[in-house]
């Protein structure tokens, strides 16, 4: 299971995280991305979807009450307290009372460092470990790709110890959703898995199968309609 970066050797992946290129802040972890797409308007989806720009209301946000379940910040929360590496893509907004996701933020001066203001990660280490965790063949390999993972986020050593195999399947789905969130890959996890969402205030939105295929395109039927 080598390959993941680790909070704790020398050219660390929290190092390059926090203090890339003169304090840019890198959300995107681009050192672990192995599909991504170069995306010169990835500014222009950050102000759309997730700030409130100009006369633009906020759009997209994190209610208190999803962070801190999602994270473990509530105590009681499945797998403690998520370290902070993680936590990290999103900002609390007084004005707004509720998180502004950042991870698609420009940072610092993007001339310094133009292609990683611009990358969009479509497959990245971490969600290859989670892929192995879910199709392990037995709990105990299940735990430890999972543990692996959480490891190199900053979570001590036996992180998965003492938790059955449903736990480590919940936890799974935990650890896909801070992983992968706001890039897209959650929703094919939830949809395979008919995973219930969960709103802002951290209430269970229940999915069927069927509301997890998105309707064709109107363009599309318009043409489709046979007359009588």
């Amino acid at each position: 299971m080598a390959g993941l970066l680790t909070p704790n050797s020398e050219s660390n992946f929290l190092s390059e995280f926090t203090f890339y290129n003169s304090g840019i802040v890198e959300n995107v972890f681009f050192s672990e991305v192995i599909f991504g797409i170069h995306n010169s308007l990835r500014k222009e989806v950050n102000k759309t979807l997730f700030t409130a720009d100009e006369d633009q209301s906020l759009q997209m946000t994190g209610g208190r009450a999803f962070v801190g379940s999602l994270y473990g910040i509530t105590a009681g929360s499945l797998g403690g307290e998520d370290p902070g590496v993680r936590t990290r893509v999103w900002s609390y907004s007084t004005l707004y009372s509720a998180y502004e996701f950042v991870r698609y933020a420009t940072n610092g001066n993007p001339a310094a460092s133009p292609y990683r203001n611009e990358i969009m990660c479509l497959f990245r280490l971490g969600e290859l470990y989670l892929i192995a965790a879910e199709t392990a063949p037995d709990v105990e390999t299940k735990r430890s790709w999972l543990e692996a993972l959480r490891l190199n986020r900053g979570y001590d050593a036996g992180n998965a110890d003492g938790l059955t195999e449903d736990q480590l399947n919940q936890l799974i789905a935990v650890e896909y959703e801070k992983e992968t969130y706001g890039e897209g890959q959650y929703f094919f996890f939830a949809k395979r898995r008919a995973e219930n969402l969960r709103t802002q205030s951290n209430t269970a939105y229940p999915m069927s199968k069927a509301e997890y295929v998105p309707p064709l395109p109107e363009d599309e039927t318009n043409y489709r309609e046979r007359q009588e």
